[in-house]
């Protein structure tokens, strides 16, 4: 119960600072795309996905659950530039490696609306 909780919250973080980005005007609603970035592919984030996959239907937004295959800072950074470039609107990460990870978040915080959760960058530009 702990993993889909926690990422429900996450996931309504993202929801709320998309939302706060895309107030402009325009034509009709635009679907927000999130995704969210664990720093392993274990069993611990696969159940977690399980309750964002919930959410994503109940919020009609589009979340998607990146897992670095490897677990390395190298694939989570590879990860979160090709998120950006393709537009989200939001992405979660859990940081592998705060320190050395600072300055491609610092990269990517005014293209998207960055939060981190699970292990923290404090030292970085993101939202929160």
């Amino acid at each position: 119960m702990i993993p889909i909780c926690f990422a429900f919250l996450a996931v309504a973080m993202l929801t709320a600072a998309a939302c706060n980005r895309n107030t402009g005007g325009g034509g009709g609603a635009k679907l927000v795309k999130l995704a969210f970035v664990t720093n392993n592919p274990s069993e611990f984030w696969k159940i977690a996905a399980a309750g964002i996959h919930k959410y994503e239907a109940e919020a009609k937004v589009q979340v998607d659950i990146k897992m670095p295959p490897n677990g390395t800072p190298e694939d989570q950074n590879q990860i979160m530039q090709n998120l950006v470039s393709q537009g989200y609107d939001a992405v979660a990460v859990s940081v592998i490696a705060p320190a050395d990870q600072t300055p491609v978040l610092d990269r990517l915080a005014p293209k998207t609306n960055l939060i981190t959760f699970d292990s923290d960058a404090d030292k970085s530009k993101r939202l929160l």
